[in-house]
């Protein structure tokens, strides 16, 4: 197997392991709306996050650029493939975060 093959399977197995967790937190694929969508620019809308694409997937890709970077100042004996899926693990991680419960209830709450 090549390594551009392996490098997928396992940004692949990190996307599933990713869509698992939150679909346990209670995340649906399709959003309150019940139907798949790729695209979402309104950030008010109760389907904000769940889509594939929407006004933060650029701060997404960013966090992984800057992962990747981080990696790269700290992990520098580990090769490309390796600080690659390092920062898609971490990107991944972010993203269960910021869609983990504390962290939506946080910002839904009202500002006091």
């Amino acid at each position: 197997m090549t390594l551009t093959a392996r490098l997928t399977l396992k940004v692949f197995a990190i996307v599933l392991v990713t869509i698992a967790v939150e679909a346990w937190m209670g995340r649906s694929w399709f959003g309150p709306a019940g139907r798949f969508g790729w695209l979402e620019l309104d950030i008010w809308s109760s389907s904000q996050s769940q889509r594939v694409f929407d006004p933060y997937t650029f701060s997404h890709i960013l966090h992984g650029v800057l992962f990747y970077a981080l990696l790269w100042l700290v992990a520098k004996k580990r090769s490309t493939g390796a600080r690659f899926i390092g920062a898609v693990a971490l990107e991944a991680v972010w993203e269960i975060l910021e869609n983990s419960p504390i962290i939506i209830d946080r910002y839904r709450a009202p500002i006091q």
